[in-house]
């Protein structure tokens, strides 16, 4: 996986968060796993303001969709 690569998550939660930003340095490729930001459609939140210098926007497929680090 490299860094800051967008891939469809395979998870089971695929329907709120359909992908997943890569974050973690090539650096740790050893390891087993890796370290990624859930990227969730900003049309399921239609009522929240967003900062977009904590919170960028990213467009994938025509679509708009913002880092989710919680809540």
């Amino acid at each position: 996986m490299a860094r800051f690569d967008v891939y469809a998550n395979p998870g089971k939660h695929v329907s709120t968060t359909p992908y997943l930003l890569n974050v973690q340095s090539d650096l740790l490729d050893d390891l087993g796993s890796c370290v990624v930001i859930p990227l969730r459609r900003l049309s399921d939140f239609p009522k929240v303001k967003l900062s977009t210098h904590l919170t960028p926007v990213f467009e994938i497929n025509g679509e708009s969709y913002f880092l989710f680090h919680g809540y």
